[in-house]
């Protein structure tokens, strides 16, 4: 992703009593989760309960989340915006500022050395066992964008309620990696809206707006 990354997604999560995994790259790579701070069990650290975190190999609690939790059973707009040059992870939620780590020590897009798949609403093959899942999310998704650029908060608040062929200039799309729509799934797939035409299966998630 050449030290780029913007994702975004609306989640209605139903509880917020662990960590769980929004996206993940394979095993081991960056992910965006659920946060939960407190002792715990499935929370670390000083997380505001339902913040949005960005693994990125380091311990959870050291994680980098937003300031700002999302609410269960209440439809919210996420975005993490990832800029490894500048050394800075920024969150939003709702488009709004929900935080940001100016220059950290150390900001990195972790990719994954096993299998490198991207998967939502879990990672696959926790611990190296095939077909197994962790951390997985409990909840509605809908709205999920990855592009390999570093989106502003005016571009967020403007796109974050329309389809992904609505009003996209040239440039705007060639910097879209995956884009999942409620409209384009099945009860067990994805059709992905953005010109990499990477469809993907359903295995934790669920996709519909209520």
């Amino acid at each position: 992703l050449a030290g780029k990354l913007t994702f975004e997604a609306w989640i209605k999560p139903t509880s917020i009593d662990v960590s769980q995994a929004i996206a993940a790259l394979g095993t081991d790579g960056w992910q965006v989760l659920l946060m939960c701070g407190g002792p715990g069990l499935g929370c670390c650290g000083d997380h505001v309960n339902g913040s949005i975190g960005f693994w990125m190999d380091s311990e959870c609690k050291s994680t980098p989340s937003s300031k700002v939790g999302v609410q269960e059973n209440e439809w919210s707009h996420i975005a993490v915006v990832v800029d490894v040059h500048q050394r800075q992870v920024s969150f939003y939620v709702n488009g709004e500022d929900a935080g940001s780590t100016p220059h950290a020590s150390k900001i990195i897009i972790k990719d994954d050395t096993s299998n490198g798949n991207f998967s939502l609403g879990g990672i696959a093959s926790c611990g190296g066992t095939s077909g197994s899942h962790c951390l997985g999310y409990s909840g509605l998704m809908d709205g999920v964008r990855l592009w390999k650029t570093t989106r502003s908060i005016v571009d967020i608040r403007e796109d974050r309620f329309f389809a992904t062929s609505y009003h996209m200039s040239d440039y705007v799309e060639a910097s879209l990696i995956l884009a999942y729509d409620a409209t384009n799934a099945t009860v067990e797939a994805l059709q992905d809206g953005s010109a990499t035409g990477a469809d993907a299966n359903l295995v934790n998630v669920k996709f519909a707006l209520d």
